[in-house]
């Protein structure tokens, strides 16, 4: 049989019903992370081609697109935390802060050591 083809008996079916629904969001995240890219990369492209045909770009256009490709990097982790269950537990566990024991006291009531 081909690696491709569906086995629906038992365990199988639920295997393969797992891997699908993995497969699926998956693609969502990446299409996301990739349509994200994309989006924050088109004035990168629109100033690029001005200053090839010989156009001036503004100093808007400048910021606009510095902004632009750094928002990619501020937008991307948001995805990652909204559409990835492991990286959002990954995250959740390592900001925990620690619990600091109360300091002992080594000062006695006079303030001598």
């Amino acid at each position: 049989k081909q690696w491709y083809q569906r086995r629906v008996r038992g365990s199988r079916s639920s295997q393969n019903s797992n891997s699908e629904r993995l497969m699926t969001k998956t693609a969502f995240m990446l299409t996301l992370i990739c349509c994200t890219f994309v989006i924050c990369y088109i004035p990168t492209l629109v100033k690029f081609v001005m200053y090839r045909r010989g156009h001036s770009t503004s100093q808007f256009m400048y910021f606009f697109h510095t902004y632009a490709l750094s928002l990619n990097s501020i937008v991307n982790p948001f995805i990652y935390l909204i559409t990835n269950m492991n990286f959002r537990a990954y995250v959740t566990k390592s900001c925990r802060l620690p619990k600091f024991e109360k300091p002992l006291n080594t000062m006695n009531t006079h303030g001598n050591v």
